[in-house]
């Protein structure tokens, strides 16, 4: 692999000369493949299109596996039944975890847990984060996920909509817009832009552009990210810092400089599995020492405040349904559009079964009953939801973050939990995203179970011929995974899943 001669030797003045000689040595070779599975949807010991090897230490739902095969051509990788992932990059979800399950310095807040992933793309860190935060509180978080790239923001938010969590919120800003949210988050993760080492093996052009000034280069800018987004962070909060980096000057120099300049002190970080080694001030997995491309990781608690996370614990354990005693909405926010106006686009509704009901006998042109088109809503959840229209989109959140939610309006979320569906000519056309969020009731519609060359070629969206199921809007599945809707006409089907995030590549 080309590289800058100065690497080995730079590398060697941060991580001692054998060590930077075996981690070269194992950038030489190929990479190694894992994936992390969504516990919200992926039931243990369920067979899947690939043979797993062993267990990611630091992560209990990821596994090494033997072979990559062609993702793309597996219906259950975008339906979000597992996220693939390099390890290395699993390991601020364990230090995410550590903060509630080891011993911490930290005062209770009756309130939903805010967490903020500030540099968010393609996805890996949210989705690993959502599902501890689900198993360690329920309902009772709100995850901000923020790319301020927007090429890298679509495909974060079509991963978002595939993993189906509606306590996640895409956003795409400037770490410096989240000042005005002052002491809102109780937990940052920044990953920040680094000079990659860690991706040499997967980035030719990452290995031949590595250079000393890029190295300052990055440390700068690390360090104006993390100045712009501290005050939104609580007094007592944690931030966890990581890189895909090995140097010392991108890694323990700028958690020393955060916590010296801005005010806080390094956390403690347990290691109990091999691999992993402790720096001054974080962990660093280096490959040859680890199965995965390299992580560095280092957790800094904010001076000034108390701050008992473990105290939010919802009793919730993994793999527990999350239902509300009720459906019934609590209330609807229009955005863009005046209630009646918004609302007349909804003049045909949806029975629970999927079925268009006729237009009702009381209904008149700008008077439709808000509340009764969110009790509809309400029939396609497992879950308290609240909604919104933005347009012609209607969206839900869990009912518990309600609060956390409407202070990100300055914000503007770009997705904003689980997209519903769309208001089109007076009725309601169920989106992707409603179909793979993990608090779909999937008794709300009919279904279809495809086999392997119909889910194919829905993904591809293309039309499908489905006579044996009902007329109207029908759920499809793969392997019993929703992977979204079509509406039957009877001679064939109106493909309606996300054109963004239909497969193009040619699998014939």
């Amino acid at each position: 692999m080309p590289w800058n001669p100065e690497f080995e030797r730079y590398l060697a003045e941060s991580v001692g000369k054998e060590t930077a000689a075996s981690v070269c040595m194992a950038l030489e070779g190929e990479p190694s493949v894992s994936v992390r599975f969504n516990p919200y949807k992926c039931t243990p010991g369920e067979k899947l299109a690939w043979e797993a090897d062993s267990v990611v230490p630091w992560n209990e739902h990821a596994v090494f596996i033997k072979e990559r095969p062609v993702f793309t051509l597996d219906p259950l990788f975008h339906g979000g039944v597992y996220y693939v992932q390099d390890s290395s990059a699993m390991y601020p979800g364990r230090v995410f975890r550590d903060i509630f399950t080891k011993e911490n310095h930290c005062t209770c807040r009756e309130r939903a847990i805010r967490i903020l992933d500030l540099c968010a793309a393609p996805g890996g860190k949210t989705t690993d984060l959502a599902a501890s935060a689900r198993e360690l509180f329920g309902d009772n978080f709100l995850l901000v996920s923020n790319e301020v790239m927007q090429k890298r923001v679509t495909v974060l938010s079509d991963n978002v909509e595939a993993w189906g969590d509606p306590a996640v919120i895409v956003t795409s800003v400037d770490p410096a817009a989240f000042a005005r949210l002052e002491g809102f988050f109780d937990i940052i993760v920044t990953d920040v832009p680094c000079s990659g080492e860690g991706m040499f093996r997967k980035d030719s052009v990452a290995a031949e552009s590595w250079s000393e000034d890029n190295v300052a280069l990055c440390q700068a800018r690390q360090r104006r990210i993390v100045s712009d987004v501290w005050p939104a962070l609580a007094a007592g909060g944690y931030l966890i810092y990581s890189t895909c980096t090995f140097n010392r000057r991108e890694n323990d120099d700028n958690v020393e400089w955060i916590a010296s300049t801005l005010g806080g002190e390094p956390a403690r970080l347990y290691i109990d599995c091999a691999g992993p080694v402790s720096t001054d001030l974080g962990v660093s997995l280096l490959p040859g020492l680890v199965r995965g491309e390299g992580q560095y990781c280092a957790l800094i608690r904010k001076s000034g405040g108390l701050f008992r996370p473990e105290d939010n614990l919802s009793g919730h354990s993994a793999g527990s349904e999350y239902r509300s005693e009720s459906n019934s909405h609590t209330d609807i926010e229009i955005k863009g559009l005046k209630a009646e106006e918004a609302m007349s686009k909804a003049g045909r509704l949806w029975r629970s079964s999927g079925r268009a009901m006729r237009k009702e006998d009381n209904y008149k042109r700008g008077q439709v009953d808000a509340g009764r088109i969110c009790d509809i809503a309400a029939s396609f959840f497992r879950e308290k939801m609240r909604f919104k229209i933005a347009g012609d989109t209607l969206a839900a959140i869990p009912e518990r973050i309600a609060a956390e939610v409407s202070a990100l309006e300055s914000i503007h979320p770009l997705r904003w939990g689980c997209t519903v569906g769309k208001l089109v000519g007076g009725g309601i056309v169920p989106d992707t995203g409603l179909a793979q969020c993990i608090m779909f009731e999937r008794k709300a519609f009919p279904e279809a179970e495809l086999s392997l060359q119909q889910a194919l070629s829905y993904l591809r969206k293309e039309s499908l011929s489905l006579p044996e199921v009902p007329k109207g809007f029908v759920t499809v599945t793969y392997g019993g995974h929703p992977l979204g809707f079509v509406k039957n006409i009877g001679n064939r089907c109106n493909n309606l899943y996300s054109s963004g995030r239909r497969i193009r590549m040619n699998i014939h």
